[in-house]
């Protein structure tokens, strides 16, 4: 009997280790659902669903080894962030269209969370009209010097906030990187705002961190980031900073290589979004060069298509089952497209394309050759059958030679070669190749 009662001891204890609970009464929710997500890196992820009674009342388990920011999700859209750090608490939300009702219990990292924010908010609204007056009083001492006083106790609100609590909490880490983020985008701002501490805040970054992985502000972070150092006037000094700033991360992110290939996807994406073409050329040939970095194949794809296809390159040959040749096209530009009909991007563009092709023809020296990454040969013919351009199919999807010759890692893909196949614009959607043509 007593090893019985010890293993149900144990079973109990471990039982309380594998989740946290969330009870809460939101009487505007009755019969609804509501769903819990967390954050892995950029991406959400859900950690717990359930429905409320008929009387609005719900409860939520959540991993007990997620720590971190999440969204609690409730109908029309409506959501609200709470933190999660080992704690099983409850809340109230009398009325769901006023934050002010929403009341929590047993919860520490929540309760400091709310008046951390609470307390910003009404320090940032005094610090504007302050500094609004502040000019307004030079020529009077008295009140000129009262005014700079009154200022600097505002200024110090939150950090005296932050100091009172224990460094051990949730909240007071998700509120100083909160506070860092805000005041990063009113720097930014500011032309000529001082860059040096953000650079210096960044580069001290734990980027291992799983507070940071489970706060839902990766992208803000490294949005801000890079586009402080967009802001240089001087391309030069722009580049230097945004490959300083890639520097950061690579070697903070050295010993896991798992979150360093995912941050690479996502910063390779923003610059290249932005138009910061050597900025996301640096990413490539840094992930590529590492000989401690075991790429996926499609992360692969996406850095080596930057690499060894990049404009200014000569695009390999494609040789089509009936035996023509990309290079034996006689057309001074020539737009290869890969696409698929399962591919929803392809199927909102592949529209804009044929109607692009039959306004140009005749007009442009253009050809177009699209390749399809299908498997089903019916399913390509019923999509392509009234194609007014090339295509193409060999079922062999992702597999096929042209896509790893490409280096294709997505569809739609399109690339515009001249004549000699040299690569003269990739391009996002059909839109610009009629800009282009301008």
């Amino acid at each position: 009997m007593k090893h019985v009662l010890t293993l149900l001891f144990v079973c109990c204890a471990l039982g309380q280790l594998e989740a946290e609970t969330i009870r809460g009464s939101f009487r505007q929710l009755r019969n609804d659902e509501i769903v819990l997500m967390g954050y892995n890196g950029f991406k959400e992820k859900e950690l717990a669903k359930t429905r409320c009674d008929s009387t609005g009342r719900f409860e939520l388990s959540y991993p007990a080894g997620y720590t971190g920011a999440a969204i609690l999700q409730v109908k029309d859209g409506l959501s609200v962030i709470v933190l999660l750090n080992k704690e099983n608490f409850g809340m109230e939300w009398e009325n769901m269209q006023d934050m002010n009702t929403l009341r929590f219990t047993h919860s520490p990292e929540n309760e400091v969370f709310a008046k951390g924010i609470e307390l910003n908010a009404a320090a940032e609204q005094k610090l504007a009209g302050l500094n609004y007056l502040l000019p307004q009083y030079e020529t009077k001492p008295e009140k000129y010097r009262w005014l700079k006083q009154e200022i600097a106790v505002q200024n110090n609100q939150f950090p005296d906030f932050i100091k009172r609590l224990p460094e051990s909490s949730y909240a007071v880490w998700y509120l100083k990187t909160r506070k860092w983020l805000t005041d990063l985008a009113q720097v930014l701002k500011q032309a000529n705002g001082d860059q040096t501490e953000y650079k210096t805040g960044f580069r001290n970054l734990n980027f291992n961190d799983d507070k940071m992985w489970h706060s839902g502000l990766m992208s803000d972070l490294f949005a801000g980031i890079y586009q402080l150092g967009e802001s240089y006037k001087d391309s030069v000094k722009t580049r230097v900073s945004i490959n300083t700033t890639t520097d950061a991360w690579i070697k903070g992110l050295s010993a896991n290589p798992v979150k360093q290939q995912e941050v690479a996807e996502y910063c390779f994406k923003l610059l290249e979004q932005h138009y910061l073409t050597t900025g996301a050329e640096y990413i490539a040939r840094a992930m590529l060069d590492q000989s401690g970095c075991q790429l996926d194949e499609k992360r692969t794809d996406l850095f080596e298509q930057y690499r060894k296809m990049a404009v200014g390159n000569t695009a390999p040959d494609i040789v089509l089952e009936n035996g023509t040749r990309l290079s034996g096209l006689p057309r001074a530009y020539k737009l290869v497209a890969f696409g698929a009909s399962w591919c929803p991007n392809c199927q909102t563009d592949y529209p804009s394309l044929v109607g692009l092709y039959k306004r140009i023809k005749g007009k442009q020296d253009i050809e177009v050759l699209y390749l399809s990454l299908d498997t089903d040969k019916k399913a390509y013919q019923d999509f392509y059958k009234s194609a007014p351009f090339i295509t193409s199919c060999d079922t062999l999807g992702w597999a096929g030679k042209a896509v790893k010759d490409y280096h294709v890692f997505a569809t739609p893909s399109y690339f515009l070669l001249n004549r000699e196949l040299k690569i003269v614009a990739k391009l996002k959607n059909p839109e610009q190749l009629s800009a282009f043509l301008k």
